[in-house]
């Protein structure tokens, strides 16, 4: 029995630490940084960093729900947004371990989902609510004005995060004495911070059954033990 432990645990082992994991076929996590948009103008300033990637740089085509209305009569503030699939913009990045001193994005697709929160007091006041954000990120070497329309990007992100979504909104009482809101404009803030691994359900298993047949094992091996000297 202690031959079958010396070379059972190690191959049980072996296949735990060399199990295969999916390749950058997953989304690349958003880990920090910060994208801010205007919702007015419909811009956004990003600096956001991730396991092997990075970009800092502006783009055109942030819509911002909070803009649908200002002032808005309902006190409902709404923190989501898209980037448009028309988006535009550059920057500076390091993809994959490459690093780029200019390049050009744009978002085929890219939402900012965060819950409502109500507002309920007139002046200033910061709403600050969680969010999630996907989005499919298009990098290109020449600008947008410049290259074929059929062009092909030279790297394609499926990109994901999630953090802490800010604004600030002003409330006040109009002419006919009815309550409004209105967004300040340059105040939406999507922080992204680093979220814990959750392992894989494959990951699980294989975890599961290596203990399993672990512990299989030492019961043989007791039982082996009390045998011999029950026999003693």
């Amino acid at each position: 029995m202690r031959t079958l432990l010396r070379t059972t645990c190690p191959a049980v082992l072996s296949l735990l630490l060399f199990h295969p994991t999916p390749g950058r076929a997953d989304p690349i996590v958003i880990s920090s940084g910060t994208i801010a948009g205007h919702v007015l103008i419909s811009v956004a300033q990003l600096d956001v960093q991730g396991s092997g990637f990075s970009f800092t740089g502006g783009l055109e085509g942030f819509i911002g729900n909070a803009a649908s209305c200002t002032p808005c009569a309902s006190p409902v503030a709404d923190l989501g947004a898209t980037l448009d699939q028309f988006s535009t913009g550059g920057g500076t990045g390091v993809i994959e371990g490459v690093t780029y001193p200019l390049v050009y994005v744009g978002f085929s697709s890219g939402t900012f989902t965060a819950p409502t929160a109500t507002l309920t007091e007139l002046g200033s006041s910061l709403v600050e609510v969680p969010f999630t954000f996907t989005g499919v990120m298009n990098g290109y070497l020449e600008h947008p004005l410049i290259r074929p329309s059929d062009a092909l990007p030279i790297f394609t992100l499926n990109l994901g995060g999630s953090g802490r979504a800010s604004g600030r909104f002003f409330g006040l009482v109009d002419d006919n004495g009815a309550r409004v809101y209105s967004v300040f404009p340059d105040s939406i803030r999507y922080e992204f911070t680093r979220s814990e691994p959750v392992p894989e359900p494959g990951t699980l298993l294989l975890v599961g059954s290596t203990l399993a047949g672990l512990s299989l094992v030492r019961a043989g091996a007791r039982r082996n033990r009390q045998s011999s000297d029950t026999r003693v």
